[in-house]
């Protein structure tokens, strides 16, 4: 199928899944005792959970920077970060400043509580003069920073630049999540990107790995809201979390269809994941090819 879709290929698509959705469907109950079994409701509420998470991490970010941009300039030199300290998210912005002997320290430049249910900026306090930061700030920046610095082997799958997430796991350990973007908000890409388990001092890589398989990269175009936009995998049963997220923050592209070897999935606007049935003509080279 290539990176990008054209539109030819993106009607064939359509009209193969629509009857392959159509042959899962209507084999599903008749067939179910030669199907794998289908996927857990549980299953697939994690996955619509975890990709909810993600885009409420990049909307703090997007809102705060936002609302800090009208009170001061952001500059280069500041990057935002978020910290859940007891279910409250707040985002913080830390610049690097160099000092004497080039050594770059981190200076607390502004802090903003968000509510992720509100999707609203609470309440921006700008510190002036910096002052250090937080340490969870200082050891999420650093989580983020060593799992860019281990991106970079995998440039080729993962290709800057990045939408970033981090998250404070239950061990103390980080997750990192780094999504490719194509720099503009007309064609989505799914599959570049690869998820990342960092020290709980954020000073060193434990797991780093694309989600996607080589070559399941596409752009995907906007649709119509009628017929869905899809994409395939040529291993694993499920849609990953990053694909949730994408489709959350792309309504543009949504509904849409994930094709894995096994199962055709639905993904909505909202995240949501629904198991359609089987797929009866599984993909047979990464990220298809009709």
């Amino acid at each position: 199928m290539g990176d990008v879709w054209d539109s030819a290929t993106a009607s064939r698509w359509v009209r193969a899944a629509a009857v392959l959705g159509v042959t899962a469907l209507l084999s599903a109950d008749a067939g179910m005792a030669q199907s794998p079994a289908r996927p857990s409701d549980q299953e697939l509420r994690a996955i619509t959970e975890g990709g909810r998470r993600i885009a409420s991490y990049h909307e703090a970010i997007v809102t705060s920077r936002k609302r800090f941009e009208e009170s001061t300039d952001f500059g280069d030199q500041v990057r935002p970060v978020v910290v859940d300290r007891n279910g409250v998210w707040h985002v913080v912005f830390i610049s690097r400043e160099v000092q004497a002997g080039d050594v770059k320290v981190w200076r607390l430049v502004a802090d903003a509580v968000f509510r992720p249910r509100a999707g609203e900026v609470e309440r921006l306090d700008v510190v002036d003069p910096p002052k250090p930061p937080p340490t969870d700030a200082q050891a999420a920046m650093r989580a983020i920073e060593t799992a860019r610095a281990g991106a970079q082997a995998q440039l080729d799958a993962v290709p800057p630049p990045f939408a970033e997430a981090v998250f404070r796991d239950k061990g103390g350990t980080f997750t990192v999540y780094l999504q490719s973007r194509t720099g503009t908000r007309a064609v989505s890409r799914i599959g570049s990107d690869l998820k990342a388990k960092i020290s709980a001092d954020g000073n060193q890589v434990l797991e780093i790995a694309p989600l996607h398989g080589r070559g399941e990269s596409v752009d995907v175009p906007p649709g119509d809201g009628r017929t869905p936009t899809l994409h395939s995998h040529a291993r694993g049963d499920l849609p990953t979390e990053t694909d949730v997220a994408l489709v959350i923050e792309s309504p543009h592209i949504a509904p849409h269809l994930v094709l894995t070897p096994a199962w055709i999935l639905r993904i909505e606007a909202d995240g949501m994941v629904t198991w359609l049935g089987r797929n009866e003509v599984p993909p047979v080279a990464p990220g298809g090819g009709m």
